[in-house]
């Protein structure tokens, strides 16, 4: 198990942010002490040609598919972060590339 902290500057503008746990394997992640949520990072089998992921929730939609992480993006509030100095915090519980971690 390790922690990881860094500081970051908030993104210019106001679109919705998420954050790109895609390259982690198991763990949880913070900003400014709120709880983003626990990641825990599973590629899908299958054929994603067929993927589709409006409507009603089916097993074959998000489960199946492009050898990708079934989830991946986390949203992060814009009203959580300040404009300079927030706090990002990563437990790893799994062997994962930190580096690769994109907002």
């Amino acid at each position: 198990m390790t922690w990881y902290k860094s500081n970051f500057d908030a993104p210019e503008g106001d679109e919705p942010l998420t954050l790109d746990m895609g390259s982690m394997g198991k763990g949880e992640v913070r900003i400014n002490g709120g709880s983003i949520g626990r990641y825990w990072t599973v590629h899908a089998n299958g054929n994603c040609s067929a993927r589709n992921y409006f409507g009603t929730f089916r097993i074959n939609k998000c489960q199946f598919g492009c050898l990708q992480p079934t989830q991946q993006w986390y949203h992060v509030p814009r009203s959580w972060l300040k404009p300079s100095q927030n706090l990002l915090v990563v437990l790893r519980s799994l062997l994962a590339m930190l580096q690769r971690l994109i907002f």
